[in-house]
């Protein structure tokens, strides 16, 4: 901006010199020794530090024969600056490439919605130097219903046009909402302009429709190599993939959880709308709010009539699964895009997904689960929360390790109590296990027993079911004969080597009987083997012994009676089961 400025002597003089000197900031762009002068800032040249900062003298000398003289006069003046900021769009991209609105329709009464709220885009307005007089204004221009201004929690639109006043600016917050799509890229700009000083400063924005709309993680079924495993909710629920685990359709979000299996590098598929203007964005989605989620690396994505094409595209994971079994529940997919049909790397922010909820186990679930789209033992999501979170398989690495937290939570801290009467099962009915109700320790059938009343076969079948779902190599092992047992922690009961004390017709009704066969032993006994070794979730605990170490450990033959009673290795037999 430059400003011009005039000397003036009176009385009129004949003859007259002048010499114009101190400009301030600024710089003189016309001749200094003329009645008339020009000036103004430079590019590099910011505002004033304060009001009327700056000085112009001007030296004027007057001659009339043998008579001169001489007088300065000095004036002061103020660089002003204004400054439209949007989203911290820098200076030298404010006007060429814009910052981006995300378009967030109104509701159908007017208001705005949740998702629209948490889309306005901050904007800064500055006039400076902070000192000017309080009737100082700067005229403020954007599209109707655009800019907004917060005051009390409320959010109040300016016209398209209004005075505001300078001494306010640092005081108030100001908002772009992008309820209106733009027709093209940079087709909306605020405007500011200083009244007084002609300052001025503009910045450019686009209302963008640019959103994912639908989120893949398991977008293979038929197989898990770089994608999710198959699950569902429960046995009687299962989930619907075809349209992603994430999707948005009416105003309504469903998202559902997915789970992977350790050290994959995995991938995700995305499908998005956009305005039609737009053809092409390189698009990512960093994650944020902790857990296992790992961010999505920036991705080319065309588009074809305002729709990703190819529709779901397909995004390589930041890094690999974890390796470690985990339930993750805080992971927040931050979308943005940049180089808009080819444009500058301003980004765009586009709508967040999540949290999502990640389950990482050590392996495809074994039997009794299957992995098969849409089987009814697909992994339950139910059965992933006990394994994980309660029994406390989290952080596991290694199948041993997942299997002897498991067998510990179940033996000692789940509220089960050994059928002391007559060793009946509860939940693990002929090749049957009753899975579901064994979690809710809810009887199946009409056995009579207490809903925490269970024996081996539901403590193997349970062990082999949580073990199995998180990858682990478990079996269900069933021995018969078994025999006496040695003094043992038997399930909700304590140390005990009289395992059917309660019956009425039992030899001893005492938990400790001596060395001989008047005491009750087990006819038979199930437990579960993985990699080798033994687990038993109801006598013991056993976390992992050899079978020759478990069979001494468990069995009593100190005795000749009792070594008759005993069973051996050859006794062992895997067998399987089908839960519900």
């Amino acid at each position: 901006m430059t400003r011009g400025a005039s000397a003036v002597i009176e009385p009129a003089a004949g003859d007259a010199s002048y010499i114009w000197t101190d400009c301030g900031i600024c710089v003189f762009r016309s001749a200094t020794n003329g009645v008339d002068v020009t000036y103004g800032a430079t590019d590099a040249t910011g505002p004033s530090a304060s009001y009327r900062a700056e000085p112009l003298t001007v030296v004027a000398t007057i001659s009339s024969g043998e008579l001169t003289a001489s007088a300065a006069c000095t004036t002061n003046f103020t660089v002003v600056a204004v400054d439209v900021t949007i989203n911290g769009v820098g200076e030298d991209k404010e006007e060429t490439e814009g910052a981006f609105v995300q378009y967030v329709p109104d509701a159908a009464d007017g208001l705005w919605t949740e998702e629209g709220t948490n889309a306005l885009v901050g904007v800064s307005i500055a006039c400076m130097p902070e000192d000017l007089p309080p009737e100082e204004e700067v005229t403020i221009c954007a599209p109707a219903k655009s800019l907004y201004i917060r005051h009390n929690g409320k959010y109040y639109a300016l016209p398209e046009e209004c005075g505001f006043p300078v001494y306010l600016l640092k005081s108030v917050e100001f908002f772009l909402h992008g309820h209106k799509e733009s027709g093209g890229l940079r087709d909306k700009e605020i405007k500011v302009e200083h009244k007084k000083s002609g300052a001025v400063d503009l910045a450019k924005f686009t209302n963008v429709k640019l959103r994912v709309t639908n989120i893949k993680f398991n977008h293979d079924t038929g197989s898990s190599t770089r994608d999710a495993i198959n699950i569902r909710r429960s046995y009687a629920e299962g989930i619907n993939v075809s349209s992603g685990e994430w999707f948005e359709a009416n105003g309504v979000i469903a998202n559902e959880p997915c789970c992977y299996t350790t050290n994959r590098e995995a991938t995700v598929k995305a499908r998005f709308e956009a305005s039609s203007f737009i053809k092409s964005a390189l698009i990512e989605a960093p994650c944020s709010g902790g857990g296992s989620l790992s961010g999505l690396m920036p991705t080319n994505v065309a588009f074809s009539g305002g729709v990703s094409s190819p529709e779901y595209v397909e995004f390589k994971m930041e890094r690999s699964t974890l390796s470690r079994i985990d339930a993750s529940k805080g992971g927040v997919l931050s979308w943005t895009a940049s180089k808009i049909n080819g444009g500058g790397g301003v980004p765009c922010v586009m709508n967040a997904t999540g949290p999502h909820v990640v389950y990482t186990v050590l392996g495809e679930p074994r039997p009794p689960w299957k992995n098969a789209y849409g089987e009814r033992e697909n992994a339950w999501t139910n059965a992933l929360e006990f394994a994980i979170v309660k029994a406390g398989a989290a952080g596991k690495n290694k199948d041993k390790d997942a299997l002897a937290a498991i067998t510990t939570y179940l033996h000692g801290s789940f509220g089960l109590l050994y059928d002391t009467i007559d060793g009946e099962p509860n939940y693990k009915i002929g090749a049957k296990y009753y899975l579901t109700d064994f979690m809710c320790k809810v009887p199946h059938g009409k056995t009579g027993k207490p809903r925490n009343v269970v024996c081996c076969y539901d403590m193997g079948a349970s062990t082999c079911s949580f073990g199995s779902i998180v990858g682990a190599d478990v079996h269900y092992c069933f021995m018969s004969p078994f025999g006496y047992i040695n003094a043992v922690d038997l399930i909700g009961v304590g140390n005990c080597n009289n395992p059917f004390y309660s019956d009425p017709n039992a030899p001893s009704n005492a938990k400790i009987v001596g060395n001989d066969d008047s005491r009750t032993g087990f006819g038979n006994h199930a437990f579960a083997e993985c990699n080798n070794l033994i687990f038993d979730a109801c006598a013991g605990p056993v976390l992992g012994r050899t079978r020759n170490d478990y069979l001494s450990f468990a069995i009593d033959s100190s005795t000749p009676a009792e070594a008759r009673r005993a069973g051996g290795i050859t006794d062992i037999s895997v067998q399987t089961f089908n839960i519900e």
